[in-house]
């Protein structure tokens, strides 16, 4: 069932920029931070597209029907952001620890151009406390104010994501730079056939 998504990934890991191809030639340079937000930032995008898209939301399910863990959708966002990092010279670091436990991802171009990415599903029960408290603590301890929230909402959300939404909102109104939510439907979905 492969329900902690061990073996999946590795199968995606050399084909994905292959059957996906992805253009971003555009930051084939030395990046700025704006960059390499702008880079991650297109990266997420593709992975909610692949996902949400292009099937590879079944990624996200065991043979069960169960739902994977979420290092499950950690490997898979690995695989599909690696090749792509490793063409445009970016480094992606998963679980970089800077002393404060570990953040899921770091990519970075030198040391100034760090972004964070963390991911939670939407069953976990402390995505508000991940969004406002420990991505905060993680991007103290890696001297960025640039990060990613991922949500990958394989059903029982409630209203955790518009609990996150509200916590971006209030931070951005006292002035605090705020870390970009991503919201990814990785829901179980009927063939097109089958839809209304």
């Amino acid at each position: 069932a492969d329900r902690n998504g061990e073996l999946f990934w590795l199968r995606l890991a050399s084909s994905i920029d292959k059957k996906y191809p992805f253009n971003l030639s555009g930051y084939n340079k030395k990046l700025t931070l704006d960059d390499v937000e702008h880079l991650v930032s297109d990266i997420l995008n593709q992975f909610k597209d692949l996902i949400e898209n292009k099937g590879l939301w079944k990624e996200m399910w065991a043979d069960d029907k169960k739902p994977r863990k979420e290092k499950a959708a950690q490997r898979l966002l690995f695989a599909v952001a690696y090749s792509y990092c490793k063409a445009n010279n970016l480094d992606i670091s998963p679980e970089a620890d800077s002393g404060n436990g570990p953040v899921d991802f770091k990519l970075s171009q030198g040391f100034e151009q760090k972004v964070l990415v963390e991911v939670k599903l939407s069953s976990n029960g402390k995505l508000l406390h991940g969004y406002e408290k420990q991505l905060e603590i993680y991007k103290k301890g890696d001297d960025t104010e640039r990060a990613f929230f991922v949500i990958v909402d394989i059903g029982y959300i409630g209203d955790k994501y518009q609990k996150v939404q509200q916590a971006r909102i209030a931070a951005e109104k006292e002035g605090k730079k705020v870390s970009k939510i991503i919201h990814i439907d990785a829901q179980q979905k009927d063939s097109a056939s089958k839809r209304i």
